[in-house]
Formats: structure tokens, sequence, C-alpha cells
């Protein structure tokens, strides 16, 4: 009982400024797209009238390739770049630190229940603290799926604002990250220094 409470006690009870909802498809029929800069670097990032479908830190050379993917995920769908109101809500994004009066981002994110668990305890996770796999694994009752937990943490969908550069080893080492060891420290030391 002991352990459980010290497991708890690592996550917030509550996150109110980003809400993750389940994505459907087949409701998606506009999607604005653009690779505006963010205080880390470039980033893709696309938008629907619902909320945000995708944040991801890239490189120059990986634009075609993210706007592929794109297209090849929502095939009905009108996708345009739209600089503006990309830049701006990029903007927003990386100030979430002076959220807590302002509405939630809303996340629309495609996954298993599983992942959905994961990413929505992810979002537990304090501004400026970190928590093993194994935390999360325990955290959402299922012990033994550390690397079950660290594919999902792996494929969230929105960087920053699902915040899987949180989570490290057991070791206390940063351990991966989709986009890179080298930003994953620069985020972390970036958040606890506003501790």
């Amino acid at each position: 009982m002991q352990e459980k409470k010290k497991i708890k006690d690592l996550f917030s009870a509550e996150n109110k400024s980003v809400v993750l909802v389940p994505l459907d498809k087949k409701r998606i029929s506009e999607i604005l797209y653009g690779f505006p800069s963010s205080p880390f670097g470039l980033c893709f990032i696309a938008l629907c009238g619902g909320g945000i479908l995708e944040i991801a830190f890239i490189k120059a050379e990986e634009k075609s390739l993210y706007l592929k993917k794109l297209k090849t995920r929502f095939p009905q769908a009108v996708i345009q770049e739209d600089y503006g109101k990309t830049r701006d809500a990029v903007s927003a994004v990386f100030q979430t630190e002076k959220r807590s009066a302002a509405a939630p981002f809303r996340v629309l994110a495609e996954g298993t229940v599983f992942q959905m668990t994961v990413w929505n305890a992810l979002l537990l996770i304090p501004y400026g603290r970190t928590v093993s796999y194994k935390d999360i694994a325990e955290f959402i009752g299922r012990p033994g799926a550390c690397r079950a937990v660290g594919n999902a943490v792996g494929s969230n969908p929105a960087a920053w604002l699902i915040p899987c550069h949180r989570v490290i080893n057991a070791d206390g080492r940063p351990g991966n990250y989709r986009w890179g060891r080298a930003l994953k420290e620069i985020l972390l030391n970036h958040e606890s220094s506003f501790l």
C-alpha cells in the first residue's frame, strides 16, 4: 500500500492545460498544417476545427515526409498550409506554463485504449518533474507493461503538450526520445529552470 501511494504521489490530480479527445477520422474534413519555429526548433503542426491533430519536432528535410504522412492518414480531408494560424498555435503551445487560466488545448488522438491510458497518465506528470516508464506502468495498474508503456510513450501524437519528454529510465538517465536524446535533455532542463 505504501508503494502504491508513492507512485500516485508522482502524478498530479488533474491537468488543466490539455484535454485528450479520441479522434474520429471520418469527421475531419479540413486540416491546416505548417512548419513554424518553436523555442526548441522547427515544428510540424496539424490543426482541424476540433483541435490539434499532431505536433512534432522535425528537421527541415523532413517536411515533405510529414506532409505525405498527413495526406495518407486523412485522404478525405482538404489539407492546406496556413503559416499564420499554425505559427500562432505553436506560439500558444509553448507558453503552456503560463496557461492556467486559459481554455485547455484539445488534442485529437488516434490510439488504442492502452495508448490513450498512457497518454492521459503523461498529462498528469507535473511540469518540470519526471517519472520512469515503470512508474507509469504501475500508475495505470499494469506493472508488468513497462515495454508497452515505452512504445505508447514513443507514439505520442503531440510533442510537448503530451509530455513524453518527462519520462526517463528508472536509473535516472534521460533515455530515448522520438526526436532525439539531446532535445529531450534541453526540454527537461528548460522545464526544471522554472521550478
